[in-house]
């Protein structure tokens, strides 16, 4: 029998790299990383922490928000996982994501995603799953984003209060 490959689908800045970690650690799971530096992006920390990176040239706040958007619609087909809630409750969310993707659940995990290390992303700098604190939107970069018409319908997809 052949194994069956499937596809875990993460926006860059959104914490995938945690989740990839644990679900990587897992007997049983070969996980192969890869990023793609043109996918649409997600929330304002993530806007914030890509325009840090320079990373955004050229990348006005409406289109952000349109190809996040169209990535939201997506989630919204497949399910999705967001960080904050994933690490409040880190085995309930691996268990859900587990039976998705019908691979085995492995509490083992819980002793060695600290270790995993097969896998693109952030370098591991905290040995805790805890929610990052929020980056500071100034005044002005909330107003613009208040006023895309695809704003409020995205945060509403994602259950945000905009």
């Amino acid at each position: 029998m052949k194994p069956r490959i499937r596809l875990l689908h993460q926006l860059g800045r959104s914490g995938g790299t945690l989740i990839s970690r644990c679900l990587g650690s897992m007997q049983g799971v070969v996980l192969l990383s890869e990023i793609h530096p043109f996918t649409p992006f997600v929330r304002v920390d993530q806007y914030l922490s890509f325009r840090r990176m320079r990373l955004l040239r050229g990348i006005s706040v409406g289109d952000y928000l349109a190809g996040y958007r169209r990535f939201a619609g997506q989630c919204l087909e497949i399910g999705f996982t967001r960080f904050e809630d994933f690490c409040v409750d880190p085995d309930w969310h691996l268990r859900s994501l587990c039976r998705r993707l019908d691979v085995p659940f492995d509490p083992g995990y819980r002793t060695r995603w600290v270790d995993y290390e097969t896998i693109t992303g952030d370098r591991l700098t905290k040995r805790l799953i805890e929610p990052v604190q929020r980056k500071h939107a100034p005044l002005e970069l909330m107003d613009e984003l208040r006023r895309c018409p695809d704003y409020r319908p995205l945060m509403e997809m994602l259950g945000y209060a905009p």
